[in-house]
């Protein structure tokens, strides 16, 4: 019998992976210029061992990621972003809200906070690789829905904290603390019918 400490698992046997802030100026045909911003997430290798012999020791157990995202482009640093809200998986990605932590000087409620995909198998983004959200909101994943060239895994919630989300469709809906709903459309279309598909009655008789 193993004592309560045994069931923990070492941090030194989880790989890290993490968020990057982005932000990217894309001028328009008329000469405007708008600022998309965003995350992306990096792709380190998870190597999870299994053997029969009990006596191996994995070197690897799983995955972690610290939320300690420095700042980029028009998005500050923020310590202590939690992802407390439900955690989702859908056609085969993961999904989680995250809330940043109000400070003493905020005159709002809420500072924010991200709406976050990754593989749940390794906390990375190798299966992000055919786009996650359609942040141009035009129906297609493509390169317009990139930031500096590469694949966004987190949106952004300025000034206001997200709720759970819920799937309607391919969309993620979030009511934001300032009731406001944020709608993206997500590239987790599936052929795959889930849930139940008919009824039966069962005679008792």
């Amino acid at each position: 019998m193993g004592s309560a400490s045994d069931d923990l698992v070492l941090k030194s046997k989880l790989v890290q992976q993490a968020y990057t802030n982005q932000c990217e100026a894309v001028t328009g045909d008329g000469g405007v210029t708008t600022t998309t911003c965003g995350r992306t997430l990096s792709d380190d290798s998870v190597d999870l061992y299994v053997s029969d012999d009990e006596s191996v020791t994995p070197s690897v157990l799983g995955w972690f990621n610290d939320l300690n995202v420095a700042a980029g482009g028009d998005i500050a640093a923020s310590s202590g972003e939690r992802a407390v809200r439900n955690f989702q998986i859908r056609g085969g990605l993961g999904f989680v809200n995250s809330v940043l932590p109000t400070t003493s000087t905020a005159c709002s409620a809420s500072s924010g906070g991200f709406g976050l995909a990754f593989c749940p198998l390794t906390g990375g983004s190798s299966c992000l690789q055919d786009g996650v959200f359609d942040l141009n909101n035009d129906g297609s994943f493509d390169a317009s829905d990139l930031i500096n060239g590469a694949i966004v895994a987190g949106t952004v919630f300025e000034g206001s904290a997200p709720t759970d989300a819920a799937f309607v469709g391919e969309n993620r809906v979030t009511q934001l603390s300032d009731r406001s709903l944020s709608i993206v459309r997500t590239n987790t279309e599936t052929s795959i019918n889930t849930g139940r598909l008919s009824w039966r009655r069962l005679s008792n008789d």
